[in-house]
């Protein structure tokens, strides 16, 4: 069960908020061009990152073996439904699929926790990890982090775990393979933990030697390979050591940010696992085991620290080594009443979220197997009576048992407060996050207003910065080329299709000309009253800017009612308008 819920946990962010940002575009469209053109010369050129090549090359190892796995899932959902998906729904099941892949290996180390801390561990880690915000969020993402994330998991497991010189050449094989294809970085997490396995003898100098330079050169004449033909350059390319160059040696990743030398301890760690923090500092000084496994992750955190351009996504890997440490410390206050209480309350409340957006998977439902799926759309909870009986049973068996000592009651009420914390901090993130795509959700208002089958002349769209940067992916483009072999025929067929331009630094006087030929404008500032006289306005997107504290409804003087109604009014999502949608005046597409 604790397996099913972190799987879940992963594919619920996925459906909850379907689109992409900038962060992730190179590895998504990369995705789309391996799916949709394949890897044949003459396929090439019709690539996207030749027209948006971004700041550094990176590699299509990770877009390329994702394509393939995602594969036979779009022709299960073909065969399921009896027509092919749609390239949006296309790009929800490649991110299932990643999601999946990362949720595996949080699976394997899960079992590997189970193993060398037992059972208990193995459940807190569980409802930390699903509790957090960031990394269930971020594992169905298609940044290079991600990618890396489940080999350097897999890894940390197999080194956790007592591991034998077999399994412990296996893992630093997954390390050499993630740092010198996918991130450079995590040479510096490399480093620390060939020392600590010198260190405990778990591997000898000479093998670790042998398979660094095995595994290392195999890495990187595999990604000269595949990158130096799909990068089509005239010399061998190394994307990692062209962005060591660029980032470090010639210190370019200052134009997008510096931070002080502090920020990854006291800013993005505590972001990323919450509660987890002071729960791991607690074992830290309590628990001998976890100061071994944390050690080398600490060491990590202090070489990246040196580095001026900082992000959490560059110390993600850490999260589930220190998400066991807070595991270790919720098993040190733990109180035998307090576990069924709160994996019962957790799952009451993961069941609860899913129904309260039940509308996001409603919408996504049609390409998923129906055996899963409710008449209505939701999720199928035939298995809901159970973990409701769970809940209740251990809600009865709290009542009903001793509390023991004032230190037990306090540490109860501590664990409890900082995981319950955790929920809600996610719950408010999730939210937000899902109103923080305005361009996916522009592209979906736009498709929604002029239907392929009802226009006779194809829109020109012209796509800006904002919108292209915040959910308007390739993915997104559903009514242009290129076509599944599966998409339906009467899209196939089509004389005509939608253009989707997205072409930078265009003046606001050349779109709104007749000479560009634009139909439609996503644009991220209103038009003046001159332009409006040849354009409309079809839409407004409105995206998340803050949380509000509603004072009046939390004190109870203002609206009257219910306590549980004032609690749920307490906090009001502001959003702005983000994005305007335009069409020209007298555009003739709509058949009348």
């Amino acid at each position: 069960m604790q397996d099913v819920l972190i799987l879940l946990t992963s594919w619920t962010h996925v459906l909850l908020a379907p689109y992409t940002k900038v962060e992730e575009s190179f590895n998504l469209h990369a995705t789309h061009d391996v799916l949709f053109y394949g890897v044949f010369p003459n396929a090439l050129h019709n690539y996207d990152h030749f027209t948006f090549p971004g700041a550094v090359p990176r590699t299509f190892i990770g877009s390329i073996l994702l394509a393939w796995l995602s594969t036979p899932f779009i022709h299960l959902s073909t065969l399921l439904r009896g027509v092919g998906p749609n390239k949006l729904e296309i790009q929800i099941i490649i991110r299932l699929v990643l999601s999946t892949l990362t949720s595996l290996s949080l699976i394997f180390l899960r079992h590997t926790i189970s193993r060398r801390f037992g059972k208990r561990t193995a459940l807190f880690f569980t409802l930390l990890t699903c509790s957090q915000f960031h990394l269930p969020f971020w594992m169905g993402r298609t940044v290079p982090n991600m990618f890396a994330f489940g080999p350097v998991t897999i890894a940390l497991a197999l080194l956790i775990s007592k591991p034998s010189q077999k399994c412990t050449s296996t893992a630093f094989t997954l390390l050499t393979f993630s740092a010198t294809t996918f991130r450079a970085e995590l040479v510096l997490l490399l480093a620390p933990l060939a020392l600590h396995a010198l260190l405990t003898r778990q591997i000898t100098f000479g093998r670790l030697v042998k398979v660094g330079l095995a595994a290392g050169l195999a890495s990187i004449g595999l990604t000269i390979l595949i990158d130096t033909y799909l990068w089509q350059t005239p010399h061998p390319l190394w994307p990692e050591l062209y962005g060591i160059y660029f980032n470090v040696l010639q210190g370019k990743s200052a134009e997008w940010g510096t931070s002080p030398l502090h920020t990854y301890i006291t800013t993005h760690l505590p972001k990323l696992l919450l509660s987890s923090l002071p729960l791991a500092l607690l074992a830290l000084f309590t628990d001998p085991r976890v100061r071994g496994v944390l050690w080398p992750t600490m060491a990590f955190i202090g070489a990246m620290s040196l580095l001026g351009h900082k992000e959490w996504r560059f110390v993600a890997y850490v999260v589930p080594v220190w998400n066991i440490a807070g595991a270790r410390g919720c098993v040190w206050m733990y109180v035998s009443p307090f576990f069924c209480f709160l994996f019962g309350f957790f799952v009451r409340a993961f069941l609860s979220f899913l129904s309260v957006h039940s509308f996001a998977f409603r919408r996504y439902s049609s390409f998923f197997p129906t055996a899963f799926l409710s008449k209505s759309g939701g999720l199928s909870c035939t298995w809901v009576p159970s973990w409701n009986v769970a809940g209740a049973r251990g809600c009865v068996w709290m009542v009903s048992r001793r509390k023991g000592t004032l230190l037990g009651r306090l540490s109860f009420l501590f664990v409890m407060l900082l995981i319950l914390t955790n929920i809600l901090i996610t719950t408010l993130l999730t939210t937000a996050s899902m109103a923080n795509y305005p361009g996916g959700h522009a592209l979906a208002l736009l498709h929604s207003l002029h239907s392929l089958a009802l226009t006779k002349q194809a829109p020109h769209v012209h796509i800006c910065n904002l919108a292209a940067q915040t959910g308007a992916s390739l993915f997104s483009q559903i009514n242009s080329p290129p076509f599944l072999p599966s998409s339906p025929l009467d899209l196939k067929e089509r004389n005509e299709w939608w253009t989707y331009n997205k072409i930078e630094n265009l003046s606001l006087e050349y779109l709104t000309s007749k000479e560009a030929g634009f139909t439609h404008l996503i644009t991220e500032s209103h038009f003046n009253p001159t332009t409006e006289s040849e354009w409309k306005l079809a839409g407004v997107i409105n995206g998340f800017e803050r949380w509000t504290v509603d004072w009046p409804s939390l004190t109870g003087t203002g609206r009257k009612g219910e306590l549980s109604r004032r609690f749920w009014a307490v906090l009001n999502m502001v959003q702005v308008e983000r994005l305007w949608i335009y069409e020209r005046v007298g555009w003739t597409g709509r058949w009348t």
